[in-house]
């Protein structure tokens, strides 16, 4: 036998031989094996080790947490797995996310750095978030491995048999609790008779996005009463003044309502307590000085306005009753008469945290 082709050898009559077999069973099987990885929708599983940070803005807290990205990313592309690093890892993705509200909605500001890097802004029109996670999903796994293959949407199931069942019981989710911190500005008017300035510092405490405990240390220092004294036979006359101050708490009970994720609105009713000091200075007679209690019952209204990265702008404006008016004399003068009714405003700043929500939310 001549020609270039291979010579197998010749196989005597009633003897067995299975090399030209073997062969040919396994070149078929790597025919199969190349035909079935170059398939449509048929591909390896691609691994990456990925670093990812997250970070909600006040205002976002509804949105997803890293759990549900990564849930996300798992249903909609199984063939991708993305998880957390080894030490024995040499290529680490670092994935960061950033979520804060906007007017109608919310934004979220990706980015991924190492092997492959880029940016990449999504927003989601909806107040409740129900959406970022998948988009956050597909555009993380789009920037890590551009040759993903979403899910084949599966064959809609069977509706099973008519059976009758309990249902598992659904554990409550914990109660949502906003913890704020705020403090800036206070003046008023009438309260302490004059004018007065000062500050204050306080705290809130708000379940179910709408009940807050506000409570506040206030600082207010009243604009001086000048007096002039008449001389007597036994007094040569002469001016001095008057000065009050005082230090307070006030305790309000208020509804938390928010408008969009930026802007919130709290009507309050305030109960303030405190201990007042008024003393007299470069009178000739004898300048003493008084402690007496403060209380004062009224509504206010307070506006927080989300400014930037979790700060917000405060406004407070509230009227009070003056439940222990006082009246400070000097020889029997009136020199500072407190009003029935006074009013007061303040501005700040503030921030706030957000406890108890579930888990990847």
């Amino acid at each position: 036998m001549t020609g270039s082709h291979e010579v197998w050898g010749s196989i005597p009559h009633g003897s067995t031989h299975f090399a030209p077999r073997r062969r040919l069973l396994a070149c078929a099987a790597r025919v199969l094996a190349a035909i079935v990885l170059a398939a449509p929708g048929v591909r390896a599983e691609s691994e990456h080790a990925v670093d990812l940070a997250l970070e909600r803005a006040p205002g976002s807290e509804a949105c997803p947490g890293p759990e549900s990205i990564l849930g996300a990313v798992h249903v909609l592309f199984p063939e991708v797995v993305l998880r957390t690093p080894n030490p024995t890892d040499s290529e680490v993705l670092a994935v960061s996310v950033a979520i804060h509200p906007l007017a109608d909605g919310h934004e979220a500001l990706l980015r991924v750095s190492g092997q492959r890097s880029g940016e990449r802004t999504l927003v989601d029109h909806d107040a409740g978030c129900r959406g970022l996670a998948d988009a956050i999903a597909v555009a993380l796994v789009l920037m890590v491995d551009p040759d993903a293959r979403p899910a084949q949407q599966p064959p809609a199931p069977e509706p099973p048999a008519a059976t009758s069942y309990t249902a598992p019981r659904r554990e409550a989710d914990p109660v949502p609790v906003r913890l704020g911190a705020e403090g800036g500005a206070l003046g008023s008017g009438g309260l302490l008779g004059n004018l007065a300035y000062g500050g204050f510092l306080g705290a809130t405490i708000t379940a179910w996005n709408g009940p807050t405990l506000r409570i506040r240390g206030l600082r207010q220092i009243a604009v001086p009463s000048s007096v002039e004294l008449p001389a007597t036979p036994t007094t040569t006359g002469g001016s001095g003044e008057v000065a009050v101050a005082l230090w307070a708490v006030a305790v309000a009970a208020c509804y938390r309502l928010t408008r969009g994720q930026a802007v919130a609105l709290s009507p309050c009713l305030e109960f303030t307590a405190g201990s007042q000091h008024g003393e007299g200075h470069d009178f000739p007679v004898g300048n003493n000085d008084y402690y007496r209690p403060f209380l004062a019952l009224g509504p206010s209204l307070g506006l927080a306005v989300l400014a930037y990265a979790g700060v917000e702008l405060v406004l407070t404006a509230g009227v009070s009753a003056n439940l222990w008016r006082q009246s400070y004399l000097v020889d029997a003068q009136a020199a500072q008469t407190q009003d029935l009714v006074g009013a007061y405003a303040g501005i700040g700043v503030g921030t706030a945290w957000t406890l108890g929500r579930p888990t990847g939310r």
